[in-house]
């Protein structure tokens, strides 16, 4: 299975990511979007909500309320991403397949 990913508007990295990009439809000159372009945009709102959600949950991790010394500040990406990771697991995925189809 490849990578998905979700990103805003601006974020232009379809060709570094080897998955899926997947990206809210904006209007441009349309004046409606077609029903094809509604249905993918609900799905992608729906989603947004579960990724909103593990961010909150990685920003309420203790570790993150405490002064990070600047001897490791160097690693925050890592120790930023390892977080990430155990949040994944810590409660069982946020998303079921039923919400992914």
């Amino acid at each position: 299975r490849t990578m998905d990913v979700m990103v805003d508007k601006g974020f232009l990295i379809d060709e570094l990511v080897p998955g899926k990009v997947h990206r809210s439809i904006f209007l441009a000159k349309q004046a409606h979007m077609s029903e094809v372009d509604v249905l993918r945009t609900q799905s992608i709102a729906r989603l947004r909500v579960h990724v909103e959600r593990l961010i909150r949950r990685v920003k309420e991790n203790k570790f993150f309320d405490t002064v990070i010394p600047l001897s490791i500040s160097g690693h925050f990406n890592q120790i930023f991403t390892v977080a990430c990771l155990l949040t994944n697991y810590q409660h069982g995925p946020l998303v079921n397949k039923r919400v992914l189809e």
